[in-house]
This record gives structure tokens, sequence and C-alpha cells, in this order.
């Protein structure tokens, strides 16, 4: 018993070793193709197809395979899975794994994942923007509740293009108020401003710091971009809404203005 005991031990000592080495060479992990940021965008209705590569370093590479993640919307998209593939493929120095996504949507935009088996530092992201000339902002949520006034405040959204700009209209509560006195811009991301309490990251949305039950109101979040795919950009606005939209925003610019309306709901503890 006490020969197999360290016979077993010997044998822990070495797969941790080289399990140690496993970790450290995960850094000769890549996705393909190569960008100059660990993002890209594509052409909706385009197939997706991303490789991820490692260095083989160890006898666990035959082992355990790469894992792929996908945005987190997928998870609320029927069907989506049927476009879905992954193909994993090993040679004598390599282990390739690639991820295929047909028929590509816009709510495919988000962060694609390629991980090991063992750590978080062994993830490689890609964040993909699927782009259209039809759709700039997709809402995930409809109405916006908050129960608490500390920290901060996320309306969650994708955009499906990097360059696409973002302002946001409040609406106001004053009974009486001039229909087209009755907004004001909160925000504009191509003209911040230092002290703003609005911040804007395209890959998650907009956030309000230090929010209060005040800040209640709707909102009006607005999607800017002339081009996309080497097309014009051409929204289809509602009949009804075409009077708010041109209280908010030049004539000329509508066809390339994505609106949502945003009710906001904040209360204290």
């Amino acid at each position: 018993m006490f020969l197999i005991s360290k016979k077993q031990e010997l044998l822990g000592l070495v797969f941790s070793l080289l399990l140690t080495n496993h970790i450290v060479q995960t850094d000769e992990r890549k996705i393909f193709p190569e960008v100059e940021k660990d993002e890209q965008v594509i052409a909706a209705g385009s197939t997706l197809t991303l490789d991820c590569i490692q260095s083989k370093s160890s006898f666990l590479d035959d082992i355990f395979e790469l894992r792929w993640t996908t945005p987190e919307l997928h998870g609320l998209l029927v069907g989506w899975e049927l476009r879905f593939s992954v193909k994993v493929s090993r040679n004598k120095t390599h282990l390739t794994s690639t991820m295929t996504l047909k028929y590509t949507r816009p709510t495919d935009t988000g962060l694609y994942t390629c991980a090991g088996a063992f750590t978080e530092r062994e993830k490689r992201n890609r964040f993909v923007y699927v782009s259209t000339h039809k759709d700039l902002v997709l809402m995930t949520v409809n109405i916006f509740n908050s129960f608490t006034t500390t920290g901060s405040f996320l309306i969650p959204f994708i955009t499906t293009h990097p360059n696409v700009s973002i302002s946001v209209f409040r609406q106001t509560m004053e009974i009486g108020a001039e229909p087209q006195n009755e907004f004001s811009k909160v925000f504009n991301s191509s003209a911040r401003t230092e002290h703003s309490r609005w911040s804007y990251d395209p890959r998650k949305g907009l956030t309000l710091r230090n929010p209060t039950p005040w800040d209640s109101s709707i909102y009006y979040v607005a999607g800017y971009l002339p081009f996309a795919n080497g097309k014009s950009v051409y929204i289809k606005h509602e009949e009804k809404n075409l009077e708010l939209l041109s209280w908010l925003f030049p004539l000329d610019e509508l066809n390339f203005t994505d609106v949502n309306r945003v009710p906001v709901i904040l209360a204290g503890n």
C-alpha cells in the first residue's frame, strides 16, 4: 500500500507539472482572422468563421478541447444553434477549433470567446458587429426598472457597428409644456462633457452614474450612422412617430437615425 501511495503521489506531481506548463503556454492561443483590435465588423447575411489556434505544449492538448461561448443574446433566440457549428482538428504541433455561424443577423452581434479547459487566463475574445443598413441599435429590454439609487444604472443595448454615435433625449414631466419643448438632450457620444453622469460603451450600452428617483422619465436613445457596408443607412419609421422625430432631428437625418423609446423607473432604497 505504501508503494502504491508513493507511485500515485509521483504521478500526481508529474501531472501537476505538465498542467502548469500547459497553462504557462496559453499565450500561444490566437483567434483568426487577425484584427487590429479584438473586434471585427461583418455584413448581416454573411457567414462568420473564427479559428482558434493553439500551439500544443503537452499531452493534455490531445485530451481537452477548446470551448466557444457566444453572445448572451443568443440565449433569447430560438433556433440560432441550427446555424452554429464547431469543427476541431489536431496535428503534431497545433490544436485548431473552427467556429462557424451561418446567415448572420444583427442579433448575433456580441462577444465570442475561445477558452481552454483550466483558467480564466486562457480566454481569447473577439467582439463581432453584424452590421446592417436597416438597424443600428438593438434594445434587449423594453422597460428598465431599478430599485436602488446607489452606484450606477445600465441601459443595456447593442449597436450593430462600432461607429454608431449615440444621443439621449429626456422627455420632461412638466404639465403644459409645448410639444416642441418637451425634450432635452442629456447626452451625445460625439460631444462628451467632462462632468456628464452619462457614459457610453458600444459593447454594453448607456450607464448613468449616481441615479436618483428624479432621473425617472421616458428617454429616447438615438443611434446615428449615415453609411454601413457601403450602403446608405435607411431606417423606416412609423408614420405616427414622424412628427415627434422631426422635433428632435433634422429631417435630412431621419433616414439614418435609429430611435428607441426607453421608459426608466428609478426608486429609492
